[in-house]
């Protein structure tokens, strides 16, 4: 029997299903190996040479410093100036922080507001300009609070009737985050009553001392205050 053109028997007794073809195939894009580039180098934090990344991803250095330099020009890779080694950037926890952003906003902002209005009995609000989005905080209880989210163009405190900001007075402070970008701003709101300056005052203070707060959670350095 010639068994020069007989096809390979499977298990199944029929060609061998595409799924399967594929998947004993190994995988070898670019985009696989950009990743194994930058994987590799956030275990360097001294950074590495061209020679040493080629070396540790086993690609040939042409491949290596032609990935090297897509990732350099889109920002997830730097190159010292002086030692011409390779290390990464922060884009990648810029990235973290857009696709987190909103709720590591609450997550961080929320304890430091619950504290604030069950100390005080103050109405607090964190608004999100860049999302359209304000949280309000207010007490209910001794020990318990209701936070309120909404969602529009208009950043402020809504008013009760429904219009608007008509019959509120907030008063609120940025908040930074580890670049030092603004991301928010946080503060006190209450309905309209007779002008204090006195309390206006209070609430400015408070709402700068909130904001300072959630900004160090955020890892925002202030800058030293000079006399």
């Amino acid at each position: 029997m010639d068994l020069t053109h007989a096809r390979p028997r499977t298990t199944l007794g029929r060609a061998e299903r595409p799924s399967a073809q594929w998947s004993r195939i190994p995988v070898t894009t670019s985009i696989d190996k950009a990743l194994e580039i930058c994987e590799t180098l956030s275990r360097a934090p001294r950074g590495m040479s061209l020679a040493e990344v080629a070396r540790a991803v086993t690609q040939p250095p042409p491949t290596t410093h032609r990935l090297l330099g897509v990732l350099k020009r889109r920002g997830y890779v730097r190159q010292d100036e002086e030692t011409v080694r390779y290390s990464l950037s922060l884009k990648m926890l810029d990235l973290s922080f857009l696709a987190l952003g909103r709720s590591v906003l609450r997550l961080h902002a929320y304890p430091v507001l619950r504290e604030y209005v069950l100390k005080t009995a103050e109405r607090g609000f964190i608004a999100i300009p860049s999302a359209g989005e304000v949280s309000y905080i207010w007490r209910t209880g001794t020990d318990e609070v209701t936070m309120r989210t909404v969602y529009g163009k208009k950043i402020g405190p809504p008013s009760e009737a429904g219009d608007g900001l008509q019959r509120l007075l907030s008063t609120g402070a940025p908040v930074y985050d580890y670049r030092g970008s603004e991301v928010a701003r946080v503060g006190i709101f209450r309905h309209h009553g007779a002008h204090d300056p006195a309390l206006a005052g209070e609430h400015r203070r408070a709402s700068d001392d909130l904001a300072r707060l959630i900004s160090m959670r955020l890892g925002h350095l202030a800058a030293p205050v000079t006399a």
